[in-house]
């Protein structure tokens, strides 16, 4: 799929994309397997839950996890790069020689991008479906705990930071960076795919371009509003910018929900 596009890049630019992510890829996954390492130690330390010898059980539960998490980051990077790649290449043949530039080959290669993206998104569909559904379950009975345990320490006999609390802390700290992450590689990957290239489009001058350039400048325009560049994932979800307000909305009311039928329930004294 990438060999294929690279080649029609090469022709039609006369140049590579630029896939600038090995680094990226070294420090995500280095952070990630740390991560996946420290929370279950962390968590048999504040919560005492469950002993040293019995984390190595989630080591790699966590660390597949990780994976799911520097997979999906690397490939909605990779789309960026090739969107950006495109731009840039574009804007320099235009600085040097605007009546000669090819746009109409960008905008077929913009829309054989598009067209990858498309299937990355539909074979990843349910996959990363239950990979959302669980960052979000796990963001939100940690997140429940937390106020929950919060709100019972505000009384007297309680002191405000116990090990448990901050178990439940780090909890939300490691699965709030996995959606965080999430969310925020498909918002770049969209701004690139959209917002970037279609405002670099609307900055060129027609006077100083060709007649069927200017034409195709029109329609790249409006292949880009027409076209919806999203990421959908399983249950219709899709994965942008708003996901995450929506989410944390979602979460807050049902805490309220639920703390309100704790509040309501008789407390034993020992409680």
């Amino acid at each position: 799929m990438w060999t294929r596009y690279q080649e029609d890049f090469i022709s039609a630019s006369g140049r590579t994309i630029n896939f600038d992510y090995r680094l990226k890829f070294i420090v995500i996954q280095s952070f990630g397997i740390t991560m996946a390492v420290v929370t279950p130690i962390a968590q048999t330390v504040l919560l005492g839950t469950f002993t040293i010898e019995e984390t190595v059980g989630f080591y790699h539960q966590l660390t597949l996890y990780t994976v799911f998490a520097v997979w999906w980051s690397l490939q909605c990077n990779a789309f960026a790069c090739a969107v950006r790649s495109l731009r840039e290449n574009m804007k320099r043949e235009l600085a040097a020689n605007p009546m000669r530039v090819d746009i109409k080959s960008y905008r077929k290669l913009w829309i054989a991008v598009y067209a990858m993206m498309e299937k990355f998104s539909s074979s990843v569909y349910y996959l990363y479906g239950i990979y959302n559904a669980a960052n979000y379950l796990c963001l939100f009975v940690s997140g429940y705990c937390a106020v929950s345990l919060f709100l019972t320490m505000q009384s007297p006999h309680h002191t405000v930071l116990t090990p448990k609390f901050l178990g439940f802390i780090v909890c939300i700290l490691y699965f709030g960076i996995h959606y965080y992450g999430f969310i925020n590689s498909a918002d770049r990957m969209i701004e690139e795919f959209t917002h970037a290239l279609r405002n670099d489009l609307l900055e060129l001058q027609p006077y100083k371009l060709s007649k069927d350039n200017a034409r195709e400048v029109l329609l790249f325009i409006d292949t880009i509003y027409v076209k919806k560049v999203e990421l959908v994932v399983g249950g219709n979800f899709t994965i942008e910018r708003r996901t995450l307000s929506d989410f944390i909305s979602s979460m807050a009311m049902w805490w309220l929900v639920l703390l309100q039928i704790k509040i309501a329930l008789p407390q034993n004294d020992d409680d």
